[in-house]
């Protein structure tokens, strides 16, 4: 059984996890670069022009966190009833 305090932090956590994500999705778009996050914590700074692939990675891999915690946000935490 979760407690009240639990479903608050959540949201919470998830509220400011979304912002984040969009935030970099907007900055993402409007400088044409992106960090990618690759295998064992390498981090790229991925141009748009130079490497389409792994910028249409970035961004929709930003753009599945957004939804996600949009979804979290708004419905909770599954499973914790």
């Amino acid at each position: 059984m979760k407690t009240f305090f639990y479903e608050v932090v959540v949201r919470l956590v998830a509220i400011y996890l979304g912002f984040d994500s969009g935030r970099k999705l907007y900055y993402g778009f409007a400088d044409r670069k992106i960090l990618f996050f690759g295998s064992f914590f390498s981090v790229l700074l991925v141009y748009r022009d130079t490497q389409p692939f792994l910028y249409w990675s970035a961004v929709s891999s930003q753009a599945f966190s957004l939804l996600a915690c949009l979804f979290v946000a708004i419905v909770g935490w599954p499973g914790a009833t």
